[in-house]
C-alpha cells in the first residue's frame, strides 16, 4: 500500500462477528469490515515511533452488511488479494493494491453469508465459504479466465458459525457451528467428515490452527499432529490434535484478572463473546471478559498473563503480522470503538499504579467512527483539543498536537446522535451538546467518567447549533440552542428550569402577536456586539447583542438557511484587527455562498451590503469556516461531497478536496496548521488534508475525477440455470379467449353429497320417506329408522346435510349453517354473506367482517336493516378500512356519511390532498370558521416545501397573513416579486423589511439592466428595463408616501387621499 497524505479516521469495525478482522502475515496490511465499507490500514512506526496509519477505504463494497473477509496469505505484496462477504450473498475477490473488484460469485443465491477462509495451496486458489442456511461451498477460482468452479459440501445439516483451513494439510478444513459442535473435515471429492466433536456446550465462536506443524511445548513426539484452538460461549478455550481428534488442554477464562469493570449480565452476549488467535508456537491470544488482552502459554496444562488493559469494554478480534525485523504486531478491536497496535515484548508485564496501567510499552491506539461525523468544534482555550459529534451516541475529543492518534471517548448519558457541540470560551474543559432527539447537555471533559448535566427544556427537534453568549440585563453566559424551528436560551447554573424562547424575549421589546419565521440557524460575533439569525425562508435577521433588537433584516438566500459564520476579528497573519470582522458568510440549501459585509455604528443605521458570491458546488452547502490564519480565506462543505477553500477576497476558489466517499456534513480549520483542513462525512470517516496537497481546485474537477475512480470493473457472474428469454417471450396460451367463468355454487357442500351415486341417492330416499312416515315394506334400511326422527340437529353433520332441503325450516338453516361454515373456511366470505342474509343474521355477520377488515359497499349497504345509528357506525368503521387500503376519497365519502366531518378533512390532509381537504372545509364550515384557516395554513406549508411559492401566497392572504405572504414571494429573489412582497411587508407594518425587499429588487433590477445593455439606439427595450422602471417608480413612490406621512405626523393630520397605494 502507498503512503498517503491524508490522515483518515476509519469508521469502526462490525461487531460481534468472529471473520470480520484480519491482518496479512507477510505485509502487515490489516483489514477490516465496516459496515458495508472495508478498512485497510497500514502502521507507519518507525521503531517505537507510532504515528497516524496509512488509511484506505472501499466505500460500499457490499450492498449489505459485509460479514467475513479472509486475506488468500500466500499472496505476494504486489498482488495481494482478499475475499469478502456479507448479508447481500455474494462473495468478492478484491485487488488491495489498487482496490479494484477482481472476481465477482453468487453461488449462495443471496443467502447471508457467515464466514470464508482459503486454502494455503499455492498451485489452486480454492476457497470455503458458508452461509447462515448451512450451505457450505469450495469455490475453484480461475481468475484469469474470470471463471470459478464451485461444488457443495453435503456433510449434512449442521450451522457454521467459522471456517478455517489447515495452514500445513491444504485439503483439511474446520467448521465451527451452533452447538459447540467442531468438524474436522476432508473437502477433496468422495471424502468427508474425519471427525464430528463436541467442543463446547455453546456456540463456537473461534477457531485457529497452530502455525508450526508439531508442538513441542504440548507434546515433543507428535512432530507430524497439527493443533487447534477454539473458544465459545461457555467461556472456555481447548487445545485439539486433529489427528488423534481428541482435546489436549483446556482452560476457564480467568475470572480475576485485576481488572475492576462493571460487567453484563451472565447470560448477556457481550460477557460471553472470546476473541482467539495462536500467536506463535508457545503463545495463544485471547480476549479476557472485561476486555484485556490475555496470553496463554501452551503446554499440557494452559497459564496466563496480561498483555494490556487498554480496551474498556469487550473485545471481538485479533490479528497479528511479524515485522522484518522480527517484531510480533498485534492488532485488537473492542466495542469502546478503538483499535490498537500493541508489540509484543518478550518478558514484558505491564506495571500498575493505583489499579492504572502506565503507558510505557510504545503502541497506537486509533480511535475510529461509529457513525455519521456531524459537528467539529475547535476548542478557544486551548486550540490543539478539536471535539467531534458522532452519529453513534459519542463524542470525541482529538489531541491534534499529538504526533500520534490520541482521542477521548464521551459517551456516559448522552441517549442520541451527538448534532451539534460549543466548547465554553472562559471556563476550561466545559462542553455543551446537542442531539438529534432534541436533548441539550454540558459536559465537563475535564472529570469524562461523570455523566453530563441535562437541560430541562428539550427542542421538538434535532439540535442545529448551540453558542456561549450574553443575555441582556444577566450576568454570565447563557447557553443559546437552535433546533425544532426555535432557539431557546438555557442558564447553565439552572438547568433543571425552563429555557427562554428567543422569540419571547423580542417579543417583549416589540408588538404583540408577532409571527416569526421558522429559526434553523445563528451566529453571535466574537464579542457578543451582533447576532445573526438564519431563518427557514431564506433570510437573515441582524439583532444588536446588547438589547437583541432587530437592526435590519438581510434577504441572503431563497431557501433554508444552514449556516452563519463571522469572520474572525482576528487572525495569525497580523496583530492588527481584521479590516473584514464585518463579513458574514451565509450557506443554505442554495448551492452558492454568499459573503455580507454588516456594518452597525453606534451613531448611523446598520446598512449590509453583498461582498461576494461564491459559486462552484453541486449540491446544498452544510458547512462553513473562516481561517484563523489568514484573512478572507473560507472553508466549505457540501453535499456534494467536496471541501472547497475560497480566497474571498479576490472571489477566486483555490482547492477542492474530494477524499470523501459521501456527503460531507462538517468542516473545521487545523488551529495549528494554515495549511490544513479537517471534514467530517456520512462515510463515517473524519479527514485531516493539506490545502497544497490538491490538485484540484472546483468541486467540478474532483468529482469528475471521483466518478472514474468509483467505476469498478464489471465482476463476472456465472449464468443461471433458467431459462427465460426475455420480456417479450410468448405464451403458448397467448391469444386465446378466456371462457367465462361459472358461479360459484352456494351449496357446495350438499352438491357433493348429492353426487355421490345412485347408491347413495337411494340411501338417501330410503332415510328421507323413513323420516315423512312411509312405511318401507320391501327395502331394507341398513340404520335404525329411530335414529333418523328428531332432534333435527343430525341433519347438520356432514353425511345429511343435503337432506335439510326436503324436511322443515330448522333442517333446512342447520344445513345453512354448514354451508356457511364451509364457505368461511374457503375464504369465500361473499357467498357466506348471502346465506347469513337469508337467515337475518345482518348485525353478527357485519361485526365478523368488521373483525376481518373485509367489509364493503355492499356489505354497508344493508346496514340500514339494523338500525340509522348501525349504518352510520359501519360507515365509519368502513371509512376506516378504506384508508388503511389507500382509498382516500372513498374513505372521506363514507366519514361525511358518517357525519364526522373534521375527521374527513383530516383524511385529506394526512394524505397531501391539501386542494381537496380545503374544497371539502369550505363546503362544510363557513369562511371566517378556524377549520378554513387551518386548511389553508396546512397547504401553504406543502406548497412552500414544493417550491410554489405563489400557491403558498395565496393560502397567506387568504387567511389573512399579510407579513408570511411577503416573507414567502421574497424568496423567488425577481425585481416584480421583491416589490409585491415589500407591498405586502409594507401592508404588515413591517417597514424595515419591505426597505430591504425595494433595495434588492433594485440591486437585482440594475445588475439586469446593465448585463443587457444595448449599445444600438434602435435596441428594444429589455425585460431587465422594464423591471428596473418598475422598481424605481415603486421606490420613488414609496419615498412620496413617506415624505406625505412626515408632514401629515408633523402637521397633527392625515390625509390619505394624498397617499398612493
Amino acid at each position: 500500500m502507498e503512503s498517503t497524505k491524508e490522515i483518515v479516521i476509519p469508521p469502526s469495525p462490525n461487531w460481534y462477528l468472529s471473520s470480520v478482522f484480519e491482518c496479512h502475515r507477510k505485509s502487515g496490511v490489516l483489514v477490516y469490515a465496516a459496515s458495508r465499507c472495508l478498512v485497510f490500514l497500514k502502521s507507519r512506526n518507525v521503531g517505537d515511533n507510532f504515528g497516524f496509519p496509512i488509511t484506505r477505504v472501499i466505500p460500499d463494497a457490499h450492498r449489505g452488511k459485509i460479514t467475513c473477509v479472509s486475506w488468500y496469505q500466500p499472496s505476494a505484496n504486489d498482488n495481494l488479494l482478499l475475499s469478502s462477504a456479507g448479508e447481500d450473498g455474494s462473495v468478492c475477490i478484491w485487488n488491495a493494491n489498487d482496490l479494484s473488484l477482481v472476481f465477482e460469485q453468487d453461488a449462495h443465491k443471496e443467502q447471508k453469508m457467515s464466514c470464508l477462509s482459503w486454502s494455503p495451496l499455492l498451485e489452486k486458489k480454492i476457497l470455503a465459504s458458508s452461509s447462515e442456511d448451512g450451505t457450505v461451498i469450495i469455490t475453484e477460482l480461475l481468475l484469469s479466465y474470470e471463471s470459478c468452479i464451485t461444488r457443495k459440501l453435503n456433510y449434512g445439516k449442521m450451522n457454521p458459525l467459522i471456517l478455517s483451513f489447515n495452514p500445513h494439510i491444504a485439503w483439511h478444513l474446520a467448521i465451527g457451528c451452533k452447538g459447540g459442535l467442531l468438524y474436522i473435515c476432508d473437502i477433496r471429492e468422495n471424502r468427508g467428515i474425519i471427525y464430528k466433536l463436541r467442543a463446547h456446550e455453546d456456540d463456537l465462536h473461534n477457531i485457529a490452527w497452530c502455525p508450526v506443524k508439531g508442538n513441542a511445548f504440548i507434546h515433543e513426539n507428535q512432530a507430524k499432529e497439527t493443533f487447534l484452538a477454539t473458544t465459545g460461549r461457555d467461556k472456555t478455550i481447548k487445545l485439539w490434535a486433529t489427528n488423534e481428534g481428541k482435546c489436549v488442554a483446556q482452560s476457564k477464562l480467568p475470572g480475576n484478572t485485576g481488572v475492576h469493570r462493571p460487567r453484563p449480565a451472565q447470560d448477556d452476549k457481550r460477557s460471553t463473546w472470546v476473541a482467539l488467535h495462536w500467536l506463535n508456537e508457545r503463545h495463544i491470544l485471547s480476549s479476557g471478559l472485561s476486555g484485556e488482552l490475555i496470553m496463554w502459554e501452551v503446554g499440557p496444562k494452559l497459564s496466563w498473563k496480561i498483555v494490556h488493559k487498554l480496551h474498556t469494554r469487550g473485545l471481538f478480534n485479533i490479528s497479528s503480522y511479524v515485522t522484518e525485523d522480527n517484531q510480533e504486531m498485534v492488532w485488537t478491536s473492542a466495542q469502546d470503538r478503538n483499535v490498537i497496535l500493541w508489540p509484543i515484548v518478550e518478558g514484558h508485564v505491564p506495571k500498575e499504579v493505583l489499579g492504572i496501567q502506565e503507558m510505557e510499552n510504545p503502541h497506537l491506539c486509533l480511535s475510529t467512527m461509529g457513525g455519521f461525523v456531524y459537528v467539529l468544534n475547535v476548542n478557544p482555550i486551548d486550540s490543539s483539543q478539536m471535539a467531534l459529534g458522532l452519529g453513534d451516541c459519542s463524542i470525541r475529543l482529538w489531541n491534534m498536537a499529538a504526533a500520534k492518534p490520541d482521542m477521548t471517548m464521551l459517551w456516559n448519558g448522552i441517549k442520541g446522535k451527538v448534532s451539534a457541540l460549543s466548547w465554553h470560551p472562559t471556563v476550561e474543559g466545559r462542553l455543551a451538546f446537542g442531539t438529534d432527539e432534541g436533548r441539550v447537555g454540558i459536559f465537563d471533559t475535564l472529570a469524562p467518567s461523570k455523566p453530563p448535566i441535562l437541560s430541562r427544556t428539550y427542542h421538538k427537534g434535532t439540535v442545529y447549533n448551540l453558542a456561549w453568549a450574553t443575555l441582556p440585563n444577566k450576568d454570565g453566559l447563557s447557553l443559546y440552542s437552535c433546533g425544532g424551528n426555535h432557539i431557546m436560551v438555557h442558564d447553565p447554573s439552572a438547568l433543571d428550569l425552563d429555557a427562554k424562547n428567543f422569540n419571547n424575549l423580542i417579543v417583549s421589546k416589540g408588538e404583540k402577536n408577532q409571527k416569526f419565521p421558522s429559526r434553523t440557524e445563528f451566529q453571535w460575533k466574537v464579542d457578543f456586539s451582533l447576532l445573526a439569525v438564519g431563518n427557514e425562508d431564506g433570510s437573515v435577521e441582524i439583532y444588536k447583542g446588547s438589547d437583541l433588537c432587530l437592526l435590519m433584516i438581510i434577504v441572503a438566500h431563497k431557501k433554508l438557511i444552514q449556516c452563519l459564520k463571522w469572520h474572525p476579528p482576528f487572525t495569525f497573519q497580523s496583530a492588527e484587527p481584521s479590516k473584514f470582522d464585518s463579513w458574514l458568510a451565509v450557506a443554505s440549501n442554495d448551492v452558492t455562498i454568499k459573503v455580507f459585509s454588516v456594518v452597525a455604528n453606534k451613531d448611523e443605521p446598520a446598512t449590509s451590503t453583498l461582498a461576494a458570491t461564491l459559486s462552484g458546488h453541486k449540491e446544498r452547502v452544510v458547512s462553513v469556516a473562516w481561517s484563523p490564519h489568514e484573512d478572507g480565506k473560507l472553508l466549505s462543505a457540501s453535499y456534494d461531497g467536496t471541501a472547497q477553500v475560497w480566497d474571498v477576497i479576490n472571489k477566486e476558489p483555490l482547492a477542492n478536496f474530494g477524499g470523501h466517499a459521501g456527503r460531507l456534513l462538517c468542516c473545521e480549520w487545523n488551529a495549528l496548521d494554515q495549511d490544513t483542513a479537517v471534514t467530517g462525512s456520512d462515510d463515517m470517516t473524519v479527514q485531516m488534508w493539506k490545502i497544497k496537497d490538491q490538485v484540484h481546485k472546483t468541486p467540478s474537477e474532483s468529482m469528475a475525477v471521483k466518478t472514474v475512480k468509483e467505476r469498478k470493473k464489471t465482476p463476472f457472474k456465472p449464468p443461471t440455470s433458467s431459462s427465460v428469454t426475455g420480456r417479450h417471450t410468448t405464451s403458448s396460451t397467448a391469444g386465446k379467449k378466456k371462457a367465462p367463468s361459472k358461479l360459484k355454487s352456494l351449496f357446495p357442500v350438499s352438491a357433493t353429497l348429492e353426487g355421490r351415486g345412485r347408491l347413495e341417492g337411494l340411501k338417501d330416499c330410503k332415510i328421507l320417506a323413513t323420516l315423512k312416515g312411509v312405511s318401507l315394506k320391501h327395502s331394507i334400511v341398513d340404520e335404525d329408522p329411530e335414529s333418523y326422527t328428531f332432534p333435527i340437529s343430525d341433519f347438520g353433520d356432514a353425511e345429511l346435510a343435503h337432506l335439510g332441503f326436503f324436511v322443515n325450516r330448522e333442517s333446512t338453516i342447520q344445513m345453512l349453517q354448514e354451508e356457511i361454515d364451509h364457505h368461511q373456511e374457503g375464504s369465500n366470505f361473499d357467498l357466506a354473506a348471502h346465506l347469513r342474509i337469508w337467515q337475518g343474521d345482518v348485525e353478527p355477520m357485519l361485526r365478523e367482517a368488521v373483525k376481518k377488515r373485509q367489509l364493503n359497499d355492499w356489505l354497508v349497504s344493508l346496514a340500514p336493516q339494523v338500525s340509522l345509528e348501525f349504518w352510520r357506525e359501519m360507515a365509519h368503521l368502513y371509512a376506516q378500512q378504506l384508508m388503511a387500503e389507500g382509498d382516500v376519497r372513498k374513505a372521506v365519502s363514507y366519514t361525511i356519511i358518517s357525519g364526522e366531518k373534521s375527521q374527513a378533512i383530516e383524511m385529506f390532509s394526512s394524505q397531501q390532498l391539501h386542494r381537496e381537504a380545503v374544497a371539502l372545509t369550505r363546503c362544510q364550515y363557513p369562511d371566517e370558521s378556524s377549520q378554513v384557516q387551518e386548511s389553508l395554513s396546512r397547504w401553504s406549508r406543502k406548497a412552500v416545501i414544493d417550491g410554489n411559492l405563489e400557491l403558498a401566497v395565496k393560502c397567506f392572504l387568504a387567511n389573512g397573513e399579510v407579513a408570511e405572504a411577503a416573507r414567502t414571494l421574497a424568496r423567488r429573489s425577481d425585481p416584480l416579486s421583491l416589490v409585491l412582497s415589500a407591498d405586502l411587508a409594507t401592508n404588515a407594518g413591517l417597514d424595515q423589511l419591505a426597505a430591504a425587499y425595494l433595495q434588492q429588487a433594485a440591486d437585482i433590477a440594475q445588475t439586469t439592466t446593465a448585463t443587457t445593455d444595448n449599445p444600438s439606439s434602435l435596441a428594444t427595450p429589455t425585460n431587465g428595463d422594464a423591471a428596473f422602471a418598475e422598481v424605481s417608480e415603486s421606490i420613488d413612490q414609496a419615498n412620496k408616501n413617506q415624505e406625505v406621512l412626515a408632514g401629515a405626523i408633523k402637521e397633527e393630520t392625515i390625509n390619505y387621499d394624498d397617499i398612493s397605494t
